[in-house]
């Protein structure tokens, strides 16, 4: 059986839900990588699963763009510094091609769920 097969079952099981909302999500304060998009992987399969029984369900991706730099990353210009601590909605893009420091690390995560076909409702904090 497959591992999703048995959280669906479970999730049924204790659950009895008109529509099932499968959430899931990240704070883009830099390189989003595969070990974060574990999570989001994850959720589409369940989502996927529930689906393909015939199951209404959506599948949402909130992104924290309101979560606060923590600290200035090695990539960063020295100038971010003072960047430590707003919210990444509200820090300029380290490269100036997109609208703010989280729109340009969460854009490049966005499109690669695009690219393998996962179909997500995007929630931003900011």
């Amino acid at each position: 059986m497959y591992w999703a097969d048995v959280v669906v079952n479970k999730l049924i099981k204790n659950r009895k839900e008109e529509q099932y909302t499968i959430a899931t999500g990240i704070t883009p304060s830099g390189h989003i990588h595969i070990g974060n998009a574990r999570e989001t992987l994850t959720a589409d399969a369940i989502y996927k699963t529930l689906k393909e029984r015939g199951i209404d369900a959506k599948l949402i991706f909130i992104a924290d763009t309101f979560d606060p730099l923590r600290k200035r990353y090695p990539f960063l210009p020295e100038e971010y510094e003072e960047y430590v601590s707003l919210p990444i909605s509200e820090i300029p893009c380290p490269e100036g091609c997109c609208k703010n420091y989280a729109e340009h690390f969460l854009n490049p995560y966005l499109e690669s769920l695009d690219d393998l076909g996962i179909e997500i409702d995007v929630y931003k904090a900011d």
